[in-house]
């Protein structure tokens, strides 16, 4: 029976893999875009917002960057308490949806919003979630965050929290 390797050692191996690649190809925009995400894996957070800026400056035309370098923004903001990383997080998703309308940029644009929070914006974007989730279980999530956000929201307006 093997064992499961633990997420450090598969992030070490990954790294490892990358190193290679990259000593034979040289770095590239997917090269940083991946050690982005070992970044984001071990909560480095300043490191990989620093590799998916660079990644977009080899790739500014992605849209998946961007996403992906705003959710490394929120991600910051929410550990290390630095409200302030929301703005170029919501500035880097709401970019990235301008040139794709994904269900991925959809739901964590909708994540976002609620973290922010912006309920309003989220109830919508959450809409356009379950409009277009092709898979159901995503599509589920979405519909019970809304329903969720919509009975918080009714609690407020007739004056009692939950």
């Amino acid at each position: 029976m093997a064992l499961a390797k633990s997420p450090c050692t598969l992030c070490k191996c990954s790294q490892a893999k990358l190193d290679k690649a990259e000593r034979t190809a040289g770095r590239s925009a997917r090269s940083l875009q991946l050690r982005g995400r070992i970044n984001l894996l071990y909560g480095s957070y300043d490191d990989a917002v620093s590799k998916y800026r660079l990644a977009l400056l080899l790739d500014p035309a992605s849209s998946f960057l961007q996403l992906e370098l705003g959710v490394s923004f929120a991600l910051r903001a929410k550990a290390e308490d630095r409200a302030l990383d929301y703005e170029p997080a919501l500035e880097q998703m709401l970019e990235s949806l301008q040139h794709s309308r994904t269900p991925e940029t959809l739901f964590d644009t909708a994540l976002l919003f609620e973290e922010v929070p912006l309920p309003l914006q989220a109830m919508d974007r959450w809409q356009d979630v379950i409009k277009n989730e092709p898979v159901p279980p995503w599509r589920d999530e979405a519909q019970s965050r809304r329903s969720k956000l919509e009975r918080k929201l009714q609690a407020a307006n007739s004056g009692c929290m939950i």
